[in-house]
């Protein structure tokens, strides 16, 4: 039975580790200037991160801006302070 319970238990974690993905939201009031933007977030799945995007977009006036939501996005000196998702989506 034992080996049951730490089956169960390691698939769980595998499961669980799957759930801590970080999803943040990238607004651009100016769609053709992508290097002016505010970042809000974190959010836990990718349908909450584009749903408080395109609310926030409500207020800026229709197709100036724009926005893109990043999974696990961190500032990387290595491309002079970018942030640097593992996927955008939109």
């Amino acid at each position: 039975m034992n080996i049951y319970r730490a089956v169960g238990a390691f698939l769980w974690s595998l499961l669980a580790g799957c759930s801590s993905d970080k999803w943040e939201a990238f607004i651009y009031p100016n769609s053709s200037d992508l290097t002016q933007f505010t970042s809000i977030g974190p959010f836990q799945t990718f349908e909450a991160c584009q749903q408080s995007a395109i609310n926030v977009l409500k207020a800026f006036k229709p197709g100036d801006s724009d926005y893109e939501c990043g999974k696990n996005c961190e500032i990387s000196s290595q491309y002079g302070g970018m942030n640097v998702c593992e996927e955008t989506m939109k």
